[in-house]
């Protein structure tokens, strides 16, 4: 099913597209650099959720539920960190004022039966690190194509949002669907949607790597045409843990 609420904003940015194209080319004032970050370890246990965000990093969300069937409600955190040494002077150039290029890391953590949480997944790459001013954070739930995590049946989901306000016309979302097996984290599923503004096309894509399905609907906001259903068997081949996956925005289900 199409989404019909990205639908209508493509419809209004569509008649936006002059003031879009004069926007998407400007001319940059000076060179942003954009500094080194070394990553937090994460502690092993807590007593708490709160006990694994370390000291100068922030809470930007957090999920709940069962991911190991044991009826314990396990927690999935996304950590920001909030260096002010991460969040450069961006006046002049295209995007906001201030451009905060702290990194996010993901965490699991299972509940333990003796009291606390167990950490069991620490990612920084699935989201990586804002290096363009002129993009949203993917995992911001506020953000114009809203990012963020979920525990759903048993399965922990990351959402990353896309929307680049120059330079480039395509925003949508990524969703990735997660299971935690013989101590990996592995992708079962992907769904995705990417609208061109320009273009007023859209693709939807999902695949399942458990029954080795993917289906590819491509249609177009400014067109009564029906859409375009393609669906095709996947090779059957080892899930990909978290880590395989890399950078999320630049997965390829097709690949």
């Amino acid at each position: 099913m199409r989404d019909k609420t990205l639908v209508e904003v493509v419809r209004k940015l569509l008649l936006a597209l002059p003031f879009a194209a004069v926007a998407a080319t400007p001319t940059v004032a000076k060179e942003l650099v954009i500094p080194p970050v070394a990553y937090t370890k994460i502690v092993t246990h807590a007593a708490t959720p709160n006990g694994f965000i370390p000291k100068g990093w922030r809470l930007q969300s957090r999920a709940a539920g069962d991911l190991n069937g044991d009826g314990l409600e396990d927690v999935a955190l996304v950590l920001h960190d909030a260096d002010p040494k991460n969040v450069l002077d961006n006046r002049g150039n295209i995007g906001p004022d201030s451009f905060d290029t702290n990194p996010s890391i993901l965490v699991v953590a299972f509940a333990s039966r003796g009291g606390g949480y167990d950490l069991v997944l620490e990612s920084h790459t699935l989201a990586a690190r804002p290096i363009y001013p002129n993009g949203q954070d993917p995992l911001d739930p506020n953000g114009e194509q809203p990012g963020g995590i979920a525990i759903k049946r048993g399965t922990f989901q990351v959402t990353l949002g896309y929307f680049s306000s120059a330079g480039g016309w395509s925003m949508g979302r990524d969703t990735f669907t997660f299971r935690f097996r013989d101590k990996a984290c592995e992708l079962i599923g992907y769904d995705s949607i990417d609208i061109e503004r320009n273009s007023g096309s859209d693709e939807e894509v999902s695949s399942d790597y458990l029954s080795h399905r993917m289906k590819s609907t491509s249609s177009n906001v400014s067109s009564d045409r029906p859409a375009k259903i393609v669906t095709k068997t996947l090779p059957a081949r080892p899930l990909l843990t978290i880590e395989r996956v890399g950078d999320g925005l630049e997965f390829d289900p097709k690949q």
